[in-house]
């Protein structure tokens, strides 16, 4: 938001507004920037200033007593490489007699500071991110450089050429000081998009999962946050306890923004979740004093799971279409329970299969048959492979040969046996396995290699030969490790029985540990090094 834009200038003076003060109108505020952000969308997205987008999301910010800005995210349709990039993004100071307009507008609007060695009471010094105090956060000024070149933490660096090299500079008063302000300390930007809008726009090609983390805690860090003291009275007793309280704060700018129910957050495409339930296990809402007849409609009508087989059945070209492909060509009629055919093509979505844990094991592999069978028309469907029909899920899926073999596992297991001689590590890494791998039974494996997951225990205990108790003491610390994994009992996934069927505390995992035989030797063999003073 630049407070400077004419739009702002001619609906004050048209509204005949009392202050003189233009930015006390947040209304006008409101309305103007929601109309930018509309203009700024569609010339990204269907003028394709860019290139071709295939889904973007944004969020919309107030700082506590600034104007609204916000934070675009694009996933462009187009491998990006360096020729594009520089041809997108700029990050040098344009010629002041060819280009006065983007002149004008970037030595106002883009231009960081200075900071470090100028002015260093800025809030970007003050940060520890990148050295401490005096050192700006935002890496500023950065270095001169002739050609563009990627792979700084997932942001490029920009050609940013310097004075003597063909690039610009200019003059610019800080704490009273003249200083000569280049290329360094310019922020990458659009020229297309800073004449247009006459504001700061900050354009970065980004190759890093943080930008996504960015753009998105916005929406769920929460509201703004103040601590607020009462002035007591004279005769008023303190209350230290209620003395400071914590309340939400919302300034002008972002109450009409919510008043106007302006969205806050917006993604393209739109991302349909998708039901997941085995056969008569569905999710149905009722009210506690709901009658019979009611349940009894709600019981008979279909999921979209339940809709999808019956339209496979009925649609040629949705049997061609796995589960998460439909909602891109057919839309959810939830009033009638069916999944009707999309008038428009432009109107994208993603489908998204409801994420299940390892916990519930046919679930897991009902979820795994939907990605991998097209067009199934019920659940013992897509049960049936090759002409059989098998009487759960994890044995179709092991039909259909999406499991893996028992070899693979054990050569990853000598594979990391022969890296680390820590059976701790080991146990850590093979009950993430347990609970994350999709073997059948790992009850061979264990049989195989228990010596190996139990040798610590044998040496612990001072023998020469494994026993069951031996096994037991690893069995029990695998299940804790399961249990930290989020996994469930090892029995399970084809193991024997731990001791322990609960999940253990450190506390009680140490004092289980303690072996009174060795324990016994140890202090027979301390008493003998005291003195006669000691022993007493």
């Amino acid at each position: 938001m630049n407070p400077a834009w004419t739009e702002l200038e001619e609906s004050s003076t048209q509204t005949k507004s009392t202050s003189k003060n233009k930015l006390d109108r947040p209304d006008l505020v409101s309305r103007i920037f929601k109309m930018k952000i509309k203009s700024l969308i569609d010339d990204l997205t269907v003028r394709c200033v860019f290139g071709k987008v295939k889904a973007y999301l944004y969020s919309v910010e107030w700082q506590k007593r600034g104007l609204p800005h916000v934070h675009i995210l694009l996933w462009m349709k187009n491998t990006v490489n360096t020729e594009l990039v520089s041809k997108i993004i700029s990050a040098e100071i344009p010629d002041k007699n060819k280009e006065p307009k983007l002149f004008k507008i970037v030595t106002k609007c883009l231009i960081h500071g200075p900071c470090k060695g100028f002015d260093e009471s800025l809030v970007c010094c003050q940060t520890k991110s990148l050295g401490g105090k005096n050192c700006c956060g935002k890496g500023f000024p950065k270095p001169c450089r002739d050609n563009l070149l990627f792979g700084n933490n997932g942001y490029p660096l920009y050609r940013r050429r310097g004075i003597g090299e063909g690039g610009n500079s200019f003059e610019k008063k800080v704490k009273g000081n003249i200083v000569n302000v280049d290329n360094s300390w310019v922020m990458s930007y659009n020229p297309y998009l800073c004449l247009k809008y006459n504001a700061h726009i900050n354009v970065e090609c980004s190759n890093s999962i943080k930008a996504i983390a960015y753009v998105t805690k916005y929406v769920n860090k929460g509201c703004d946050r103040i601590l607020y003291s009462k002035t007591k009275e004279d005769d008023e007793v303190i209350n230290e306890v209620r003395n400071y309280q914590d309340a939400r704060y919302v300034n002008a700018n972002e109450a009409t923004w919510k008043i106007f129910k302006f969205p806050i957050h917006k993604s393209f495409p739109t991302v349909t979740t998708l039901d997941l339930h085995l056969e008569g296990e569905n999710e149905i809402f009722f009210k506690e004093d709901e009658n019979a007849a009611s349940l009894q409609r709600k019981t008979a009508k279909d999921t979209q799971l339940t809709a999808f087989f019956k339209l496979c059945k009925e649609n040629e070209f949705a049997a061609t279409l796995l589960y998460h492909e439909i909602p891109n060509h057919f839309l959810y009629d939830k009033a009638n329970s069916k999944w009707l055919e999309r008038k428009s093509r432009t109107a994208a979505a993603l489908g998204r299969i409801r994420a299940v844990t390892n916990k519930t094991v046919e679930l897991l592999y009902l979820r795994m048959l939907l990605t991998h069978i097209k067009g199934p028309s019920s659940y013992e469907d897509l049960r049936t492979v090759d002409g059989i029909t098998h009487d759960t899920y994890r044995e179709a899926v092991k039909a259909m040969g999406l499991l893996n073999d028992e070899e693979t596992w054990l050569k990853i297991i000598m594979e990391i046996i022969t890296h680390t001689n820590n059976r701790d590590q080991l146990r850590t890494t093979y009950a993430s396995m347990l609970v994350f791998s999709d073997l059948e039974d790992q009850r061979n494996i264990w049989e195989e290699t228990k010596d190996l997951f139990a040798s610590d225990y044998l040496s612990l205990r001072g023998l020469t030969e494994y026993n069951d108790e031996i096994y037991r003491d690893a069995l029990d610390d695998i299940q804790e490790k399961v249990y930290n994994c989020g996994g469930s009992n090892i029995e399970q996934y084809g193991l024997p029985p731990s001791r322990n069927g609960q999940k253990l505390t450190n506390i009680v995992r140490r004092e289980k540990s303690y072996y009174k035989a060795k324990l016994a030797e140890e202090v027979k063999e301390k008493i003998m090094l005291m003195n006669e003073k000691q022993r007493c």
